[in-house]
């Protein structure tokens, strides 16, 4: 971006470090492929219900469609019927929610349901030729995140001593987007010999849902790998899977593929490019299956770009019953049907930037410009409900490319139901995702409440995340040192009205 002026912000999540480690952990963590069998308990079924109001009707494709989100990332169909052949895809709304499909009836795929993540565009000697696309990153699926884009060009390196190890910031690559990101590559020169090589590979995105996808999300964006020498410059990162809740009152049968797999990172090939590093793949996206019946033998995969095992998503089976061999591609885990949804109540959002006014409903690509008169320090104005005041926030700006940057509030004042803060923080030029967090201690009587959703283990914080103009989300810690991530009106238990 040539126009130092020019500050942009997209409405990314991006949760806090401790979110990117998962608690627990399946007996399947590591698992690319298995199948499960289990056969159909004799006896009534309590008829779970979806909820769906059939008011998108019937969705019967033949032949393969893609399909735009709406706000609310809800569709409510009587009946699905996606025949062998046909693939259904979905848009990404301006909010990139993840994709709910609530079923009256039964629901059959025999076709594809796609919400995977997009490559990252080669560049260099990879590339097609058009240097405009170099370094773009890939799109990550409906409720999943892009990856980072790749680092500039630097074509005059740092200086080089003996003994020393100097970081050619310049051409950092961008961290991918959403909780999970990878981090993005860093290239400089080490003084042994003076070399020019990547100090930091990029890293691959992570799924940071715990097993229990009651907050769903995708996966994390791949960081963008370091610039190249020259004229060339660094790869973005592959995007991550989208995040899919399918609930069916009746029966669901796969004998098809359900996919959320993670985007592929993108390639060098020459030794000159090699110095500028790989990129990272984008982590497999959450797939969460609800219904009275559950059959089939098809495939639900959520792989991590490049089948990298530690990118791997997430899947969640919560069926009555179930019948046939699924083949499952990811960690996943299995239960009863629960509560779909938990509605909002605590918050934590942005009210300005430098002045001016965040929008109440953000389109997810610039929406705030800082005039030319803008530089250096600038006030960032939140706000929370449901906050003990006095509670520091931590704000954060990922630029595109090179390092995030920090800076914490002053203590919330006002009231419980609506307190303010302030920070300033140096903005990076170019576009930037702007993040919150806020961490609380709980007592230990609302700790031993909320234990229900960190696996019977007593809370002792909980770290509330938001994205500008974005919905709250928050991670619960235990005593143990573990993390859940849930909805954040889990928060209310905590500051009873």
């Amino acid at each position: 971006m040539t126009d130092a002026s020019l500050f942009g912000f997209r409405s990314m999540t991006v949760a806090p470090p401790a979110s990117r480690c998962m608690p627990g952990g399946s007996a399947f963590a590591t698992a690319l492929l298995f199948g499960l069998a289990l056969s159909a308990t004799p006896g009534i079924s309590r008829a779970f219900e979806s909820g769906s109001t059939g008011a998108d009707l019937d969705l019967t494709p033949t032949i393969s469609t893609e399909i735009q989100l709406p706000p609310s990332g809800v569709l409510n169909y009587r009946r699905i019927n996606i025949p062998a052949g046909v693939t259904v895809t979905f848009r990404r709304n301006a909010a990139n929610t993840p994709v709910t499909l609530l079923v009256q009836q039964d629901a059959v795929i025999a076709g594809i349901i796609d919400l995977s993540g997009r490559a990252a565009t080669p560049g260099g000697t990879n590339g097609d030729g058009n240097l405009l696309d170099d370094g773009l990153p890939g799109e990550g699926g409906p409720g999943g995140y892009s990856g980072g884009h790749g680092g500039l060009t630097m074509q005059v390196l740092p200086p080089c001593a003996i003994g020393s190890s100097n970081i050619a910031e310049g051409t950092r690559g961008g961290t991918g987007l959403g909780p999970g990101g990878g981090a993005g590559g860093v290239r400089g020169r080490r003084g042994d010999a003076c070399h020019e090589f990547p100090i930091f590979n990029a890293a691959d995105g992570t799924n940071a849902n715990p097993t229990s996808l009651l907050l769903l999300h995708g996966g994390g964006g791949g960081g963008g790998s370091a610039g190249g020498v020259s004229w060339l410059r660094g790869n973005g990162g592959g995007g991550g899977g989208g995040a899919l809740l399918l609930a069916v009152s009746q029966t669901l049968e796969v004998s098809g593929s359900i996919l959320a797999n993670g985007g592929a990172r993108a390639e060098f090939s020459s030794y000159q490019d090699d110095r500028a590093g790989g990129s990272g793949a984008g982590a497999g996206g959450s797939i969460r299956l609800v219904a009275t019946r559950i059959r089939g033998r098809g495939l639900v995969a959520a792989r991590g770009g490049n089948n990298v095992a530690a990118a791997a998503g997430r899947i969640r089976l919560e069926p009555e019953f179930v019948e046939g061999q699924l083949v499952l591609a990811a960690s996943a885990t299995i239960g009863t049907p629960s509560a779909l949804f938990v509605p909002g109540s605590p918050s934590l959002r942005f009210v300005s930037v430098g002045g001016v006014p965040v929008p109440a409903e953000p389109t997810g690509n610039n929406d705030i410009t800082l005039p030319a008169t803008a530089t250096g320090p600038q006030e960032i104005a939140v706000a929370t409900t449901g906050i003990p005041l006095g509670s520091i926030v931590n704000i954060v700006a990922t630029p595109t490319t090179g390092a995030p940057v920090a800076t914490a509030s002053t203590p919330t004042t006002g009231s419980l139901a609506s307190a303010a803060a302030t920070g300033t923080l140096t903005i990076p030029v170019g576009s930037s995702v702007l993040s919150a967090t806020v961490t609380v201690t709980v007592v230990a009587s609302v700790g031993d409440a909320l234990s229900r959703y960190a696996q019977g283990q007593r809370v002792e914080r909980i770290t509330l995340s938001s994205t500008l103009g974005g919905e709250a989300k928050a991670t619960l810690h235990t005593a143990s040192g573990q993390r859940h991530e849930v909805a954040a009106s889990v928060l209310a238990l905590a500051h009873p009205r």
